[in-house]
């Protein structure tokens, strides 16, 4: 095939040149950072783990490994614990035509709950991908999006993970806004399932049950940890795969330590005078039987020493512990947190603390900028939303805003000490009682009470 700019789907052959150098220095890269002693020793053969991970690895681990399906989970299930309110003004009374549209269809397409999902999907891999499912739309799904008649148009909005979904073709106009981004997606609809054949395109022959989708009926969500690029960012669990897999020998080995060393073992020593008697190996062989299933207690046999084989079971504990530390610290989730520990304590307190300062963190320079408010903004280019007279605002809520229990017992003490301060019953002459609310207590102000004249010649009017 001769070289024309273009292969493989429609993606150009310099790019396809550009990935297989990428991929060759990356292989290079991580083979060495596992050797030593001038490549003799590659530490990854050494110690079991596997050189070159992709996303079915991760979604095995996900799949099958408790504490890797904990870790995919905290973020994305604290961020959208609470969801966020979308403002267009400061009056709580009433709804704008947008805020209006907006809260029909978050609450009729489960908005939130598929950000969720979409969130935990991007950082299980590389990305995923949002598929907007529009009515009244001319053409295939690899025909640009075009304006619909409002909120009722938007039938569906569907997550696909990195398994299913690739990006087949970059836009290449330097002069496009959109320069480098995705300009078309392969996306298999069944999932690896039995679906009809889609409709792709005149010009495209893709397998049955997958589609060339325009990137205007797509969002695209890296992961959270972006590097070379926006597209591709650093799957959440590649750096503490290894860790990971450390885990799963800790455990598993010590249960398999335990269950081998727990077993009731014997030797069986035979005397140096005993010649045996006709069926005796037969007999001593059925009384083992006996014994190891628990059958009896004691072996009764001629001629033969019976010895038991103990074993002493390793404590794991130290180990567990100290991978357990290590994938904390990588993800910034305090211990107690991730492993769902006891509350109360001062460490406890602050711990809690720290973690919500993070999810918060996350909440302002993940959530919303990188999927809410592509999501909101598209709707509104499409027209789905009403164009809103002003800038929306995002209102997550205050996670770090303390709990009643807490501001009384603030109130309390700086009562206390006021009242120590300026003599008993004159605190509210150092601080009045309007600012000791707000401030201390954490209060709304109280509106003024109108003064009542009671005077005799007012009563009588």
């Amino acid at each position: 095939m001769a070289d024309n700019g273009t292969t493989h789907g429609h993606t150009p052959a310099w790019g396809l040149r550009a990935m297989s150098v990428v991929m060759d220095r990356l292989g290079l890269g991580a083979y060495r950072l596992g050797t030593m002693y001038s490549g003799k020793r590659v530490m990854d053969d050494v110690l079991g783990y596997k050189r070159t991970l992709t996303y079915r690895d991760f979604k095995a681990a996900y799949l099958r490994q408790d504490l890797a399906q904990r870790l995919m989970k905290v973020y994305p299930e604290a961020c959208w614990a609470y969801p966020p309110a979308i403002e267009e003004d400061n009056e709580d009374a009433t709804q704008t035509p947008f805020e209006a549209a907006w809260a029909t269809l978050a609450q009729r397409l489960h908005v939130f709950a598929t950000l969720q999902r979409t969130d935990l999907l991007a950082n299980l891999g590389r990305f995923s991908v949002l598929l907007l499912g529009l009515a009244n739309q001319p053409g295939d799904l690899s025909q640009p999006a075009t304006p619909v008649r409002g909120p009722e148009d938007v039938l569906y909005l569907e997550p696909y993970s990195e398994e299913w979904a690739m990006v087949s073709q970059l836009e290449a106009n330097p002069a496009s806004p959109d320069f480098g981004k995705p300009l078309y997606y392969q996306i298999n609809m069944a999932r690896g399932g039995d679906l009809l054949a889609l409709y792709s395109g005149p010009t495209v022959s893709l397998p049955a049950g997958q589609a060339r989708v325009h990137a205007s009926r797509v969002l695209h969500m890296a992961a959270d940890d972006l590097l070379d690029d926006e597209i591709y960012g650093v799957p959440w669990l590649e750096p503490l795969y290894d860790r990971l897999q450390d885990l799963y020998k800790v455990v598993g080995g010590s249960a398999e330590q335990l269950w081998r060393d727990a077993k009731r073992r014997i030797a069986l020593e035979t005397q140096p005078d005993f010649a045996g008697n006709p069926g005796t190996e037969a007999g001593i062989q059925d009384q083992v039987d006996e014994f190891m299933h628990n059958l009896r207690d004691w072996i009764g046999v001629e001629g033969v020493n019976v010895k038991e084989l103990g074993g002493q079971a390793q404590d794991p504990s130290k180990h567990f512990e100290m991978l357990v530390d290590i994938i904390c610290a990588t993800r910034r989730i305090p211990k107690r947190i991730f492993l769902g520990s006891e509350r109360g304590s001062l460490a406890s307190e602050q711990d809690e603390r720290n973690w919500k300062e993070s999810v918060t963190a996350r909440q302002q320079t993940v959530a919303e900028p990188r999927h809410l408010r592509p999501l909101i903004d598209r709707l509104i280019a499409l027209q789905a939303l009403p164009e809103p007279a002003q800038a929306y605002r995002v209102d997550w809520g205050n996670l770090l805003a303390l709990a009643e229990k807490d501001r009384a017992a603030i109130a309390k003490d700086y009562a206390t000490a006021l009242q120590m301060y300026a003599g008993p019953g004159m605190g509210s002459a150092v601080v009045p009682p309007a600012e000791f609310r707000r401030t201390y207590m954490g209060l709304p102000d109280v509106p003024d009470t109108p003064t009542v004249d009671m005077s005799p010649d007012v009563l009588e009017q």
